[in-house]
């Protein structure tokens, strides 16, 4: 599947039954129900950054809402965004541009933490409760890491640093969302939707397909075997399996080298998976002007039937 790290955007406009919001404002104990002018604009990615909800609204004399304080949005009676204040700027007619995050945004804190035997859905779990948030259904991902030192490192890198690690051991990967409030892991195979994108239903789209980043073809990994001293693993292992690598003929040398633990999987295994992972274009697609859906989110999955002019690759669904 190609990798589409950029954001995942949905634009919601109207009032009545149809859009509502409601903020709460936290020192009086109240609830408003703003005026949203423009509707909001929600944006959301697989990894790496919070949910997002920008929206405008008229500061009356009844309005409530200060930094911190706390937003419900709906859609049609669904609610699909749970998140706090954190800016807000004004113009002269007393209108407020407001940008609210979800709970992610309070893993950007940056902090030390060790662990030794925990899985990722474990290590998410403690950490949540070290920053007072709010947990909701954790996959177990299965896969235990024997030993990991996390120093000066956000939280959310350290989560993310544990969902690549078991992506890497088990090929299985899992999308860490906010769920309306509550810290969400799940299975990417559990995302699947059955949403069809085409070059009908989609207004525009822009594909890149690229070695320039986060692509190689020769892993070296440099290992501290304490007693035993220094040792380094490649992937390809031999010399000959890198002399007949079709990549390095027509890519040229592109190599990736690492400390690796080899507490937590055999080097060379470690190795060979890496090469298996980066040994190949990276690609991205981003879809613009399709019809909005609230079961999309980042790391959703979609079905895409699109002529991309890639005569190597062809690709049926793709991550949202």
């Amino acid at each position: 599947m190609p990798d589409t790290q950029g954001p995942t955007l949905n634009t919601f406009t109207g009032g009545g039954d149809g859009l509502q919001m409601i903020v709460y404002h936290k020192k009086t104990d109240e609830y408003f129900v703003p005026a949203v002018l423009d509707g909001v604009t929600w944006e959301l990615h697989r990894k790496g950054a919070p949910g997002k909800l920008s929206f405008k609204v008229v500061k009356d004399d009844i309005l409530k809402m200060e930094y911190g304080d706390t937003v419900d949005v709906s859609w049609n009676g669904t609610q699909f965004f749970h998140g706090f204040i954190f800016e807000k700027k004004r113009n002269k007619n007393k209108q407020w541009d407001c940008l609210a995050y979800d709970q992610i945004r309070y893993l950007l804190n940056k902090d030390s933490f060790s662990y030794i035997g925990k899985k990722a859905n474990e290590v998410i779990k403690e950490l949540a409760e070290d920053y007072e948030l709010l947990v909701g259904d954790l996959d177990d991902t299965g896969f235990v890491i024997a030993k990991r030192r996390e120093p000066n490192t956000t939280i959310l890198d350290m989560i993310q640093n544990a969902l690549d690690l078991t992506m890497i051991h088990t090929n299985k990967m899992y999308v860490l969302y906010d769920d309306c409030g509550k810290l969400t892991l799940k299975d990417i195979e559990k995302l699947q939707t059955n949403l069809l994108i085409d070059s009908d239903t989609a207004q525009d789209y822009a594909y890149t397909g690229t070695i320039d980043k986060g692509v190689y073809n020769l892993i070296k990994l440099n290992v501290d075997e304490g007693e035993n001293g220094h040792k380094v693993y490649y992937a390809p292992a031999s010399n000959k399996d890198y002399e007949n690598s079709e990549t390095r003929k027509q890519w040229g040398v592109l190599e990736l080298t690492q400390n690796a633990n080899p507490h937590n999987q055999s080097p060379q295994d470690l190795a060979n998976r890496l090469l298996e992972n980066y040994n190949k274009v990276a690609r991205t697609l981003s879809i613009k002007g399709a019809a909005g859906d609230l079961s999309v989110r980042g790391g959703s999955m979609v079905f895409v039937n699109i002529n991309l002019g890639e005569t190597d690759w062809q690709q049926s669904d793709a991550e949202a």
